[in-house]
């Protein structure tokens, strides 16, 4: 027990011997699925016996987990399916959440080290990103599948574009409220990360127009802009609001915030009228 490098060692083994196992023996799911626990499951034995390289070793292999779900584990459907209860989301998603408790024991063990905060970091970051990207390409494929099975595929399309807006806008919100709860700068930097991913959707989904019957206001791109513009507001308001919680120096981003809502609202209201007077050209 005296040797530290002959432990370190004998650790190392295993964990090697743990990651190999896993494709050797499961089918390639089970292989991500594994991986995924593997690393918080090391992370807290790298606490408990306070070993800084065993810790490394699970941010290796945690990051070994989610190449795997992004290269093989992707929820691709090759036909009408049961959007998020299936095998193939649940695989990939167990990979953000095992983030997701990877950063929660690093806090809770304070992360002693500059490797153990910067890791905390980016597990915060990427557990949001990665559960965003799988939520948002799972259910942009249901949509698509569900369209062209009802016949309507426009309409589908319409759907899933407004969906987006404000899956992402959500999740922005949650991690920014997050980062004023918990004063964590890991988590609002990640908020405002996400919001901006959000802004670029409403923007975009500004120019489809689709030559259709038009409602103005009562239509689901109108109210998924109308959600981000609520979302940028409210940053705004957080940020006036607990200066002293955000990010620092995101207190200077509440008047952009702010006028970003503005012009947004602005050109949503354009759109529309624009768009609602074309039907009755």
């Amino acid at each position: 027990a005296g040797d530290r490098r002959q432990v370190l060692g004998f650790l190392g083994m295993a964990v090697a011997f743990l990651t190999i196992a896993a494709p050797l023996h499961f089918r390639l799911e089970a292989t991500t699925l594994a991986w995924a626990i593997e690393g918080p499951v090391l992370l807290y034995l790298g606490y408990r016996y306070r070993y800084h390289p065993l810790r490394l070793m699970a941010a290796a292999v945690l990051l070994l987990a989610g190449g795997r779900a992004f290269a093989v584990s992707f929820p691709v459907h090759s036909a009408l399916f049961s959007p998020v209860f299936n095998p193939i989301f649940g695989t990939a998603i167990a990979v953000p959440i095992a983030a997701a408790v990877f950063a929660g024991i690093h806090r809770r063990n304070g992360a002693p080290t500059a490797a153990d905060q910067a890791i905390m970091n980016a597990a915060v970051g990427l557990a949001g990103a990665a559960a965003l990207v799988f939520l948002t390409v799972e259910w942009s494929q249901w949509f698509e599948k569900a369209g062209a099975a009802a016949g309507a595929a426009a309409a589908y399309g319409r759907y899933a574009v407004g969906f987006r807006i404000v899956l992402w806008t959500a999740g922005a919100l949650l991690y920014f409220l997050a980062g004023l709860r918990f004063r964590s700068r890991p988590a609002g930097m990640t908020g405002l990360g996400l919001l901006a991913v959000s802004l670029v959707m409403a923007l975009f989904s500004l120019g489809d127009y689709r030559a259709e019957p038009y409602r103005a206001v009562l239509n689901v791109r109108f109210l998924a802009v109308l959600f981000e513009i609520a979302g940028l507001f409210a940053c705004a308001r957080l940020l006036r609001i607990f200066p002293e919680r955000s990010v620092p120096g995101a207190g200077a981003l509440s008047v952009p915030l702010s006028g970003a809502a503005m012009a947004l609202l602005l050109a949503l209201l354009s759109v529309e009228a624009y768009n609602y007077c074309f039907e009755f050209a």
